[in-house]
């Protein structure tokens, strides 16, 4: 599959570190690698590697010009890339060589596929004391895509209840009958492929789910109208209230929005430089609706 899109990194250590890396033989060595896994055929990367090569050195020499306090440094760079980006395995070969620094990668990829779900966000960490960034050279693919979004829908008092779809899939495999609190990370998993999966309406959930007043969230086994609810209209709006004063709620009541969730950082990484909050304005004609 051929994907693109943009790359976004940053390198975190001590300026006397930073300054020593041999960016040209890193990138000469990642070439190489490329070269010998493509028996010859590495692409059209030498201008991705001059430009990855000429821009990390003068973030070296920003970054000596300019010392933070706490006494490590930040290098960032920025670029878009088309087919697998070398730039992941100059990063790679650099986490070997140097594992008392820190990396990171936000990635924004899209697919030249007929996938209506738009692009995706993929990220890497590789805290300090860790000699590999993916574990694989050349790089052969991005993994498991971050869902940095938020799930929400209104009560009929008017509470707002809000969840990430991960929190979401949790809650649902925490009141499973079967599984109970006994619940592992792949039931969480499920539950959580079932939330994401909307190929015709990427900004609802694909099922109707019921709060019991315990408060206890499951999936709705009918829609409330074929479960005999009552409903009740306020201000326009149709809820769904069960024999037990259960609340359902359709899948069309909820709505998607993206928040800086589960992005995947440590939340004590406070020097990763990416704006993530200015990733959360999507364009809707990346989105098939």
């Amino acid at each position: 599959m051929h994907y693109y899109g943009e790359l976004e990194l940053a390198v975190h250590g001590r300026p006397e570190i930073l300054q020593r890396i041999p960016f040209e033989e890193i990138a000469a060595a990642a070439l190489d690698a490329r070269i010998k896994a493509w028996n010859g055929y590495p692409g059209d990367v030498e201008a991705n590697l001059n430009g990855f090569v000429r821009e990390m050195q003068a973030e070296v020499k920003r970054v000596l010009r300019e010392p933070e306090e706490d006494g490590t440094s930040v290098l960032f760079y920025q670029a878009d890339f088309d087919g697998s980006p070398i730039e992941m395995d100059c990063l790679e070969l650099l986490m070997r060589q140097y594992p008392e620094l820190e990396a990171a990668v936000l990635a924004n990829v899209k697919f030249d596929t007929a996938d209506p779900s738009g692009p995706e966000w993929f990220t890497c960490y590789s805290p300090a004391g860790t000699d590999k960034l993916c574990g694989a050279l050349p790089f052969n693919g991005f993994g498991k895509s971050v869902q940095p979004s938020r799930l929400s829908v209104t009560g009929l008092d008017g509470t707002v209840y809000a969840f990430s779809v991960a929190e979401l899939a949790g809650l649902l495999a925490q009141s499973d009958p079967e599984f109970g609190r006994g619940h592992d990370d792949e039931i969480v998993e499920g539950y959580q492929q079932e939330l994401a999966y909307t190929p015709d309406i990427p900004y609802a959930i694909p099922m109707s789910l019921v709060r019991a007043p315990d408060g206890t969230w499951s999936i709705a086994e009918d829609d409330p109208e074929d479960l005999g609810c009552l409903p009740v209209e306020v201000d326009g709006v149709t809820y769904y209230i069960g024999e037990d004063n259960s609340e359902y709620f359709l899948r069309w009541n909820w709505t998607w929005s993206p928040v800086p969730s589960d992005w995947g950082f440590p939340e004590d990484a406070d020097w990763i430089p990416f704006e993530l909050d200015g990733l959360f304005d999507m364009d809707m004609e990346d989105f098939a609706i």
